[in-house]
């Protein structure tokens, strides 16, 4: 972490210290390369904690995946600020659009490289936790001897076909939960993920359809599409889930609390998301795209 620190040191002392209009533009290319190193180095450091991911402890793996969940991991909320101060300059109107628009170029491929690796990081971590749940499980059968194969639930396998599941709650195992415990054990990690997920793409479309970068465009369609679909299937398939757990563990009154506490949780985010894309999607219209 230590160069990460000190680049972070580096251009948080190198924003505070610009003060007027003349030493914002002179900064221009300096302040670009320093958040690009910035962004470099929380990739390389997601990178090298997947490589060495199989050889840490459960603990280990959760304290790391914590760091990175953190919202403020790939871009500090003090870089922000300042940022957002200098944008705010007196007379830096038309100046400060124009390097908000090549910073969130510049950012853009790096933000979705970061996304790409959190995906990996969460696939790891379920492959963890399924992993040691089969280990318990298998331990259990052994201890009491062979069952039945009547008596075994088969294991869920996702239907990539059907248009009401989402990929991100079979990742984060709520497709496998079965019973309450499974819900109160999960659901902690299950809100705060998605939260992450919907700030995530809350970001994102700021930087989409972005000039110079039309032959993106059509992933960029793509990944739009995707975040309407969180926005249409998000609360009722976790109403489905919910209900399905509900009646296989005979528990009602307590998953319907765990369920308004998750949707309490969820819908500032993805009421916020909806509104964001509402406007996107006008000012692209406008824009003829």
């Amino acid at each position: 972490m230590t160069d990460r620190n000190a680049i972070m040191e580096q251009i948080l002392a190198r924003l505070r210290s610009i003060r007027t209009l003349k030493e914002f533009k002179a900064a221009r290319e300096e302040m670009i390369d320093l958040i690009s190193k910035i962004m470099t180095s929380a990739i390389d450091l997601l990178k090298a904690f997947l490589e060495n991911m199989s050889s840490m402890s459960p603990d280990d793996q959760a304290a790391g995946a914590a760091r990175f969940q953190d919202e403020n991991f790939l871009i500090s909320a003090e870089v922000m600020q300042e940022i957002e101060r200098l944008n705010n300059l007196p007379g830096a109107g038309k100046y400060a659009e124009s390097f908000s628009l090549e910073l969130e170029k510049i950012m853009k491929p790096h933000m979705e490289e970061f996304e790409q690796q959190m995906g990996r990081l969460m696939e790891n971590l379920m492959g963890g936790m399924l992993g040691g749940l089969t280990d318990a499980m298998g331990a259990a059968f052994d201890s009491i001897g062979a069952e039945p194969e009547e008596s075994y639930e088969s294991e869920f396998v996702y239907d990539e076909d059907n248009p009401d599941m989402l990929y991100f709650l079979y990742a984060l195992g709520l497709y496998s939960m079965k019973s309450l415990s499974d819900l109160e054990a999960g659901k902690d990690s299950l809100v705060e993920n998605l939260e992450m997920e919907i700030d995530m793409h809350r970001s994102n479309l700021e930087m989409y359809f972005m000039p110079g970068t039309e032959v993106a465009w059509e992933d960029d369609k793509r990944r739009i599409s995707e975040i309407q679909r969180l926005i249409d299937r998000l609360f009722p398939e976790l109403e489905t889930q919910l209900t399905r757990i509900s009646n296989v563990s005979d528990s009602g009154t307590a998953v319907g609390k765990i369920k308004d506490e998750i949707i309490s949780r969820l819908e500032p985010g993805i009421t916020a998301l909806k509104e964001q894309l509402t406007l996107k999607k006008a000012e692209w219209k406008k824009k003829g795209l």
